[in-house]
């Protein structure tokens, strides 16, 4: 039994050095080659480990973002509140006054229904073509200067509009503080950057008790 397995043993052990033999034509060993130490970007695993491992140097930096709403609601907030509500009461003023300027107008100067509608129309039509300009204004100059210029603007060409001489001059000063009233939406973007997360839809929304005053 022992010699028939011993017998059974070299006859596969024949076998396999037939295999492996280098004059087989069935069988072509794969040549061996080293494995490939680099990453997908071309880096090896020491330099990959190098540039993922985390510096243990104390971050200290921090996002506006993340100022303000630990600072919270506060003094600046509420002052900030009042500036931009009176922003949005002087674009109310300006667009209830339209319906108060068309009727004067016509028993004044005796002017047509068309001419009474052209005098709403220039305003709009400059808060259309201003804000653009406003925006890039804000953008490269920054919101409080525009809000500044656009409150100053807003001021003259109102005081201008109750001394216009005749229709002509009300249909441009009127086109005039349209433009200006382009960019009071500015605003509300600069309110919002200094707000607190959890307060920021809520106080945004009552910018519109602003609007209602200036409506009164």
């Amino acid at each position: 039994m022992l010699s028939a397995a011993r017998r059974t043993v070299n006859n596969r052990s024949s076998q396999y050095e037939n295999i492996d033999s280098p004059g087989d034509s069935s069988f072509h060993q794969a040549p061996r080659t080293s494995p490939d130490l680099r990453g997908g970007d071309g880096f090896s695993p020491i330099q990959e480990l190098e540039m993922n491992s985390v510096s243990v140097v104390p971050d200290d930096t921090f996002t506006v973002t993340q100022a303000v709403n630990a600072f919270g609601f506060g003094k600046f907030q509420a002052k900030l509140s009042l500036f931009t509500g009176l922003c949005w009461m002087a674009d109310s003023m300006e667009m209830t006054i339209l319906s108060i300027l068309s009727p004067a107008l016509h028993c004044e100067w005796h002017i047509t229904r068309y001419q009474q509608a052209l005098t709403t129309t220039v305003v709009f039509l400059g808060m259309m073509l201003s804000s653009t300009f406003w925006g890039h204004i804000s953008d490269r100059y920054g919101r409080k200067q525009a809000l500044t210029m656009c409150a100053v603007l807003l001021f003259y060409y109102g005081l201008l509009s109750s001394f216009a001489p005749n229709y002509a001059w009300i249909l441009v000063l009127r086109g005039l503080v349209g433009f200006a009233i382009g960019c009071v939406p500015q605003s509300v973007t600069l309110y919002a950057e200094f707000l607190p997360s959890k307060q920021r839809a809520k106080c945004v929304v009552l910018l519109d008790c602003f609007w209602a005053l200036g409506a009164c």
